[in-house]
């Protein structure tokens, strides 16, 4: 199966998530460090201390929301996949995912219309006879009204 743009990227989304849960592993022992340290030498260190102690919380703080945001983009990484339409067959340019596609031919059909542009089947559960315009079961071969051949 050929590789379509939301899967090249996933292991770029895993990379940069991988990425960013190793960075704010580091600053978030970096920041316990500080912290231990700045309070357990408070008392000789006067003012300096107090800073080093508040960097460590900020430093923790914004380590902690790094470690979210890579965890959050690990688990999209892990989840996303197009498996069908037009994003997954990498036809951008020819429509969206949630187009109707004819049964017969599989070209997406656009707004209300009830015949396929490229083959002519109806697009509708039900078939409509050309000759007499009467409303017909999708599996009808002949018309019921005119008798006339569907197919």
């Amino acid at each position: 199966m050929a590789r379509n743009r939301i899967q090249k990227h996933r292991g770029l989304l895993k990379g940069i998530s991988a990425a960013l849960i190793i960075l704010g592993l580091g600053v978030l022992a970096l920041s316990i460090f500080m912290v231990v340290n700045g309070a357990m030498n408070v008392s000789s260190g006067g003012a300096g201390r107090i800073v080093e102690i508040v960097f460590g919380i900020i430093l923790a703080i914004a380590s902690v929301l790094g470690l979210a945001v890579g965890i959050y983009l690990a688990v999209i990484g892990h989840a996303i996949v197009a498996t069908h339409g037009s994003i997954a067959e990498d036809n951008l340019g020819k429509g969206t995912v949630n187009m109707n596609k004819c049964n017969n031919c599989g070209t997406e059909i656009q707004g209300n219309e009830q015949f396929c542009p490229n083959c002519g089947k109806s697009v509708l559960d039900k078939q409509i006879c050309l000759s007499c315009g009467c409303t017909n079961t999708a599996d009808a071969k002949v018309c019921t009204n005119c008798g006339k051949d569907l197919k």
